[in-house]
């Protein structure tokens, strides 16, 4: 890190959080006190820097990270199963088998994209529906719940 002014810490803090870096260890009230490099994080070398990081926010800083907004209990589809049910889930898993070239690509461009690659091919299959199938976009638009308040 060069600068090390609140400003950089803090969008350092959340590109690495964003890219599955590193995750919050100790928050409080959106300010955060300590972070820890995930696998992800360790094996790109972050160790390092989350360690200065840490030496550097020990007294808080505060992030223009979202929180995740979790549904209610009767908000959910069945409220009668736990809220990780399949049929209480709002993305369902969907088995995708690829070439391995293809696979290293798409790794590649969710990287370059600053994306996870699960959010990069759901972002491919929508361009593609919007292109090609501007019905069924339209009506899956008109149905679908926002994923953001």
């Amino acid at each position: 890190m060069t600068k090390t002014t609140p400003d950089t810490i803090a969008s350092t803090i959340e590109e690495m959080v964003r890219n599955g870096e590193c995750t919050i260890t100790k928050e409080k009230s959106g300010v955060v006190y300590e972070i820890k490099p995930t696998k992800i994080g360790q094996r790109k070398g972050k160790s390092a820097s989350i360690k200065e990081i840490n030496d550097t926010i020990a007294d808080g800083i505060e992030l223009g990270l979202k929180k995740k907004k979790y549904r209610k209990r009767e908000d959910l589809p069945d409220p009668s199963k736990p809220a990780n049910d399949p049929a209480n889930l709002r993305k369902k898993p969907v088995t995708l088998r690829c070439l391995p070239e293809l696979t290293v690509a798409m790794n590649r461009a969710a990287e370059r994209d600053g994306t996870r690659r699960n959010d990069w091919i759901n972002e491919a299959i929508e361009e593609k529906l919007k292109r090609d199938h501007p019905a069924l976009w339209a009506e899956y638009a008109e149905t679908s719940e926002p994923d953001e308040p």
